[in-house]
């Protein structure tokens, strides 16, 4: 939490914020896809939404958010800094108000993770990521970067996985 607190973004960090030079945002090389029920508390949204930016190796992770799409939609990318190389991606719906935009400061809900399924991309030698590991990525890294505890079981179960 640390983290957001002393380096939160002052305007909403993008894709290209994130490219440098020689290292451009890379894509998935192996996408796999699956559903994900998992709740993010009101007023999490706008940090997502927000995003973060790496400003020291110590803070491991870049985080951008595209949308809202259609539905109030949003997809949120969390990529390892000094590689660029995406991780993870979580689609999150947000409640639409009565003319259908999102309600960004309402609870929201995570409906579908994708994650690299290439072990080349893997940051652990030889680790196969799956929906497991993918889910543990998103818990970690909102509750260590934005300090957002994620309810897995939604209607108000534990925090986690």
């Amino acid at each position: 939490m640390e983290h957001y607190t002393s380096f939160a973004p002052t305007s909403r960090v993008t894709r290209r914020d994130l490219s440098r030079k020689h290292h451009p945002v890379k894509e998935f090389l192996e996408p796999t896809t699956s559903p994900w029920t998992a709740r993010l508390p009101p007023g999490s949204l706008p940090k997502l939404v927000l995003g973060f930016k790496a400003v020291i190796m110590d803070h491991k992770w870049h985080v951008y958010t595209e949308g809202p799409e259609d539905g109030g939609i949003f997809v949120v990318h969390f990529l390892r800094s000094w590689t660029v190389n995406p991780v993870v991606s979580a689609r999150v719906q947000a409640e639409p108000d009565s003319n259908g935009s999102p309600m960004l400061e309402n609870a929201a809900d995570i409906v579908e993770i994708t994650w690299e399924a290439d072990t080349s991309r893997s940051f652990l030698p030889d680790q196969v990521e799956t929906a497991e590991t993918a889910k543990k990525w998103v818990v970690d890294v909102c509750e260590w970067v934005f300090g957002i505890e994620v309810l897995t079981e939604v209607g108000g179960g534990e925090p986690g996985i």
